[in-house]
């Protein structure tokens, strides 16, 4: 049997299942439920009723906070405020990504360029070959380990020679000694 609720909203009474009493705050109506959206919290339900809009919201706030402010009621705030900046900024910040670096799911390091980022082998070999790469040549890690971007271990190849090598590497995966040797051929393309 339903309970007898008022919607917050429109004030009209609803039925409402006694599960959800305290959950269900307004009537089905689509109106009732967009309002109630634009209200921000419990808690500004609770204090101002239910206004008619986002902006009396606002307002009674601001109008309550400047008040208390000239009465000197906030003074402690400013302290949590400025604390609570402080919190967030850096490396409080979940977010947070060292300026210039990073690395990505994939293993491989990405730096930060005044063109966006970019992979940091790919960068790497663009500053000492003195050109851009062209889109079918791709950078082979000649030990596989993807961090590891010193000159010696990086090997310019078009992207179809890099799909050839991995497929005859992962088929000479188990014969260590059989497996082809490379050096970087960076000095030889300057």
């Amino acid at each position: 049997m339903p309970i007898m609720k008022k919607c917050a909203i429109c004030k009209e009474e609803f039925g409402v299942k006694p599960c959800c009493i305290d959950s269900v705050k307004t009537c089905g109506k689509q109106y009732c439920k967009t309002e109630l959206r634009r209200i921000t919290s419990r808690k500004q339900l609770l204090k101002y009723g239910s206004p008619s809009s986002r902006k009396e919201v606002a307002e009674k706030i601001s109008r309550k906070t400047k008040k208390a402010f000239k009465e000197g009621r906030m003074g402690h705030m400013k302290k949590v405020w400025k604390d609570g900046k402080k919190r967030w900024q850096g490396k409080g910040n979940p977010r947070y990504k060292e300026i210039g670096s990073k690395g990505n799911d994939h293993g491989y390091i990405t730096i930060k360029t005044k063109n966006g980022w970019i992979n940091e082998e790919r960068f790497i070999v663009e500053k000492f070959i003195g050109r851009k790469l062209k889109k079918d040549e791709t950078i082979h890690h000649i030990n596989g380990i993807k961090n590891d971007n010193r000159i010696v271990n990086l090997y310019l190849m078009k992207r179809k020679e890099h799909k050839a090598w991995h497929v005859l590497d992962n088929m000479n995966k188990d014969l260590v000694d059989n497996r082809p040797k490379l050096k970087s051929n960076l000095n030889k393309i300057k």
